[in-house]
């Protein structure tokens, strides 16, 4: 069970082994009891398969697993100077969108409160008007998109910023001229809010579907030109057969002798930078761009489909274009 909650949603209702509670903006119940008392209003709930997070407008948080309850303050915990303004769920995990005051912003990550790790938000690759100065100001809100595997972040002045495991792939773009502090996603779309304005995108702004394995396939056998977007040492323990490794702050210095119908199929570590790069090349004039994925899953499918691994895989080596 994997549950986000805002202060809208409740009251709601969660279950812990096998125990029904409420949660109200201000206490936690069974039965109609009160189980504890917050010290502030809900700012945000999270529920993962065994806790249930509680974090107040005042930054403390609460993790309660049914039976016992974690009060956590984390900038006396550990003498931080964060502000913290958010959580959700990521991967299983509760994480928490920290500012340092004109430094960048930092995600705090936890399953039960007990051990934190802390990530600092790289700056991203395509930064667009401003956008290397928007990371020295807080994240306002945070929303995970489970079947994508992404975490979406709101940014003052209508920035949001896509963050995956891969740091390469960090994507920022200007949306709305409003401050973004809720994002909700459905359907395929994003809904983008400050409270007063409104703003619907599609999630392929961001997200572009990647080629059927079936094309793939066809392509790479038709003399495609494969480009591996990835880090030139992870490019040298295995790649894809004839790919060639571009960096991409050169990607389009690289490719632009080529001929603009040959067919261009990009990869990296998470499949998000491919997706950036296939944009840009397509409006580039290279119309034949295709993102496939990332490699990892390229390497699944090969096994999947019972493919043999030394006609589409090779390990050392290989060209730096």
């Amino acid at each position: 069970m994997l549950n986000c909650f805002t202060v809208a949603d409740l009251p709601a209702t969660v279950i812990l082994n096998k125990t029904l509670f409420q949660i109200d903006e201000n206490k936690l119940s069974c039965n109609g009891k009160t189980v504890f008392i917050y010290c502030s209003p809900v700012k945000s709930v999270a529920v993962n398969e065994n806790v249930v997070c509680i974090f107040t407008k005042s930054g403390i948080m609460y993790f309660f697993n049914g039976k016992d309850v974690n009060t956590v303050d984390y900038n006396n915990k550990f003498n931080k100077n964060y502000i913290i303004k958010d959580m959700t769920l990521y991967n299983n995990c509760f994480v928490f969108s920290a500012y340092l005051p004109q430094v960048n912003n930092f995600l705090l990550f936890t399953q039960q409160g007990n051990a934190f790790s802390e990530r600092r938000v790289e700056l991203v690759k395509n930064p667009c008007c401003g956008g290397e100065n928007i990371l020295r100001t807080p994240i306002l809100c945070l929303h995970y998109l489970r079947e994508d595997g992404v975490l979406f972040c709101g940014f003052e002045k209508g920035f949001l910023m896509l963050i995956s495991d891969c740091a390469e792939c960090n994507v920022l773009k200007k949306i709305c001229n409003f401050d973004i502090i809720n994002i909700h996603s459905l359907n395929g779309e994003l809904i983008l809010t400050d409270g007063k304005n409104k703003e619907i995108i599609s999630l392929k702004l961001f997200i572009n579907e990647t080629l059927s394995p079936y094309f793939i396939i066809k392509y790479i056998k038709e003399g495609a030109k494969i480009i591996d977007l990835r880090k030139r040492d992870k490019y040298i323990i295995s790649h894809i057969k004839n790919a060639v490794n571009i960096d991409y702050d050169n990607l389009l210095n690289k490719i632009e002798k080529n001929n603009k119908d040959e067919k261009l199929l990009f990869h990296c570590e998470s499949g998000l930078l491919a997706c950036v790069a296939t944009d840009r090349a397509k409006n580039a004039g290279f119309t034949n761009s295709y993102n496939i994925g990332s490699y990892l899953c390229f390497k699944d499918f090969i096994k999947e489909c019972n493919l043999k691994n030394e006609d589409y895989i090779v390990c050392g080596g290989g060209e730096k274009y």
